[in-house]
């Protein structure tokens, strides 16, 4: 399935953009989901029904309000952020910023090697923080409501490691030729290969230095409440969850908002890996971009049913 159609991008409503919208498969077609995850009222969905559940895709993407601060990939519906003030329109990451720094250790950042080998865990996440701020204007960002993204850290890394399935469905997309006209680079089965050996040690050292997913949230509610979302939790099992799809979104400035979608934007991925990885030129970029991808395809795993539709939009 390929849709296209124009989308206004902005106050000139005369200049519009072609977007298209394609049904990629499910997640069990990527190796992905899980079997007990967050079902999807589209599991059993029609070609019609998924046509139809695309333009709802098209129809709620608006203009981005706030590039500072990403969302997360998480679809729950956000009432308000921390400081109380009006939500925005960001660009998606998984877990906001709370994974930053284990893509950094993946793809072997230079901001390390400004680190003693015995840097504790908060210099180390003060560290990447203000590398990621400063090459790419992004601050600290999270949620409340438990983060999947971010409390899954260590397994997510073991997962990385371990299991094929996160970096085969990584090279699946970075395959696809929309995805290589946007991110400019093509998979490398060697810097993807060093990325699965490291991601093992990243799991051992956040653990041993105790991460807390939770804690993160708690720290960066303090130092920049305007970039945690407060959202809509439950008191179900899944905390309020109930994402219907996953959407890779590879539009600059603008992005996907319909609720309970779980929603990648390529923009704020691409921005962290020239981040992280830009000091050692297009083999640190590519690199980055691998180890970042593969954090969302390990959550991909974990947290969504295998039913659940993949769409593509860009």
């Amino acid at each position: 399935m390929s849709q296209e159609r124009g989308f206004d991008m902005g106050p000139t409503p005369e200049i519009a953009e072609k977007v298209t919208v394609t049904y990629l498969g499910r997640l069990k077609d990527l190796g992905l989901g899980n079997p007990e995850g967050i079902p999807s009222k589209l599991a059993d969905a029609s070609r019609e029904e998924l046509e139809l559940f695309g333009e709802r895709l098209l129809e709620s993407s608006k203009p981005v309000s706030d590039f500072e601060h990403d969302g997360c990939l998480d679809g729950r519906c956000v009432l308000c952020n921390a400081d109380k003030s009006e939500p925005e329109v960001r660009e998606r990451h998984v877990s906001g910023t709370a994974s930053d720094t284990e893509i950094a250790m993946n793809a072997g950042s230079p901001v390390l090697d400004t680190l003693r080998a015995d840097a504790s865990l908060a210099d180390t996440i003060d560290a990447v923080t203000k590398y990621v701020q400063q090459r790419s204007g992004k601050k600290r960002a999270a949620h409340t409501e438990g983060c999947g993204g971010a409390n899954g850290a260590i397994v997510h890394n073991e997962l990385i490691g371990n299991d094929p399935a996160p970096l085969d469905a990584t090279k699946a997309l970075l395959e696809i030729p929309a995805v290589v006209d946007r991110t400019g680079v093509k998979y490398d089965e060697t810097l993807a290969d060093e990325v699965r050996q490291q991601a093992p040690k990243t799991a051992a050292w956040l653990r041993t230095n105790g991460w807390n997913g939770q804690t993160y949230v708690d720290k960066t509610a303090k130092h920049e409440p305007s970039g945690v979302e407060e959202l809509q939790g439950g008191d179900d099992a899944l905390r309020g969850h109930a994402e219907d799809a996953l959407v890779i979104d590879l539009r600059e400035g603008v992005v996907v908002t319909l609720d309970n979608v779980f929603v990648a934007s390529i923009s704020a991925i691409i921005k962290k890996a020239q981040a992280l990885g830009g000091e050692n030129g297009d083999e640190g970029y590519t690199k980055a971009l691998i180890a970042d991808i593969a954090k969302h395809m390990a959550v991909a795993k974990v947290l969504p049913s295998e039913d659940t539709p993949v769409f593509l939009i860009g």
